[in-house]
């Protein structure tokens, strides 16, 4: 889980840049891991860091289950 004082959008595009990098190695590297990643805005002036967090870690087992079907 990754939690972000900024914008997500950048976030997100580091992420699928680290995906397709990932997918890249895994062709020469079958047993390289899967991974999902969870990131969400956290602003403490609106909420704890557990809510921004909890928030992360819902998105990331969304991604694990979006994989699995």
């Amino acid at each position: 889980c990754v939690l972000l004082t900024k914008n997500t959008d950048s976030a997100e595009n580091l992420v699928s840049a680290y995906k397709a990098k990932l997918d890249i190695l895994r062709k020469s590297n079958p047993r390289l891991p899967h991974i999902s990643i969870g990131c969400t805005v956290y602003d403490p002036a609106c909420e704890t860091v557990e809510n921004a967090f909890h928030r992360a870690d819902n998105l990331m087992y969304s991604s694990k289950r979006a994989k699995r079907t």
